[in-house]
């Protein structure tokens, strides 16, 4: 499977439905948005002339958030605002049928809330403080319906990690203790997560015992990653500037990757390899890769598309723990 979609904006923001696995969204800074199918299929396409801090959407109810200094809006697909959040807002991001936000206090706090979709009835909030000073506040998706991971970058000062969940009425916060790391990424069973400290290590935790699973050192390899994703229990997908390469767990090997666009009528034209230095940023939805190009191409792939050529073992120390 390869398909390209050719978008008539940048790709900044890339999102999934929560509830439809089908539909996903992408938006550059400025509110041109586009939703699209996994069949590589444009749905509907938006133009805001909104400037976009975070954008997230509810396929199903139609209904699309965004965030930014002037406040929170949130629209139909019939280009009519259902409600507006005047206040600065950094961060905003859909799970089900609720949505949290991160309202912009003051140079030292911000609030985080928790609304419920249908009625935008605030549930729950609770007043972060930003011990580094006007961080970024950007939401990732959490380990279940009821969880977001909030991660705090403040630049040259570090970069914090927290487990939000709403339980029994209450917002919990835990901080997670590896700094100057990249966001927590819970994995697809929701009981692990991973985290990257770049050119340093990569960890999988369980979650909620907090028991590390797996490490493997980054210090001994040359490459710089830009992103780590895990495909499955015994392989990683490493991308840096100009390659993939996928890191087999379980035997120390690497394998770079070339990606084929893999054309309908091979005869007429030869499968061409796609140039790596394209790529943005890359997610993974169950077997789908979600890739976000620099010339506002989104590619829809799986692993059948790659190839790989074995390079032999890589210069990286990692601990099993069972």
């Amino acid at each position: 499977m390869f398909r390209k979609v050719k978008l008539k904006h940048q790709i900044v923001h890339l999102k999934k439905d929560s509830v439809d696995e089908n539909a996903f969204l992408a938006a550059d800074s400025v509110g041109n948005t586009t939703i699209i199918n996994q069949r590589g299929e444009i749905i509907r396409e938006f133009s805001f002339q909104n400037e976009v801090n975070s954008i997230d959407f509810s396929y199903p109810m139609a209904r699309i958030f965004i965030a930014n200094k002037e406040g929170l809006t949130i629209i139909n697909f019939k280009y009519e605002v259902l409600r507006f959040f005047e206040s600065e807002y950094l961060s905003v991001i859909v799970i089900k049928n609720h949505f949290w936000a991160v309202k912009y206090i003051d140079e030292e706090s911000c609030q985080l809330e928790l609304y419920e979709i249908k009625s935008s009835k605030l549930i729950s909030s609770k007043l972060i403080k930003d011990l580094n000073y006007n961080s970024s506040f950007i939401l990732f998706p959490g380990f279940n319906e009821h969880s977001v991971v909030l991660w705090l970058a403040a630049g040259q000062n570090g970069t914090t990690s927290y487990i939000i969940n709403f339980i029994e009425g209450q917002i919990s916060i835990n901080e997670f203790p590896d700094y100057d790391s990249w966001p927590i990424t819970f994995l697809e069973s929701g009981s692990l997560f991973s985290i990257t400290k770049p050119n340093r290590f990569y960890k999988i935790y369980h979650y909620p015992s907090m028991i590390e699973k797996l490490s493997i050192d980054l210090l001994e390899n040359d490459n710089l990653y830009e992103e780590i994703i895990n495909l499955n229990s015994h392989q990683l997908l490493f991308h840096s500037y100009d390659k993939l390469e996928i890191y087999n767990i379980e035997n120390n090997t690497i394998s770079e990757v070339n990606l084929f666009e893999y054309n309908k009528d091979p005869i007429i034209e030869a499968n061409s390899v796609l140039d790596i230095r394209l790529i943005s940023f890359i997610q993974k939805l169950n077997d789908l890769f979600i890739i976000s190009c620099e010339n506002s191409e989104l590619i829809l792939t799986n692993l059948s598309s790659f190839e790989y050529r074995k390079k032999g073992q890589l210069k990286l120390q990692w601990e099993n723990s069972n």
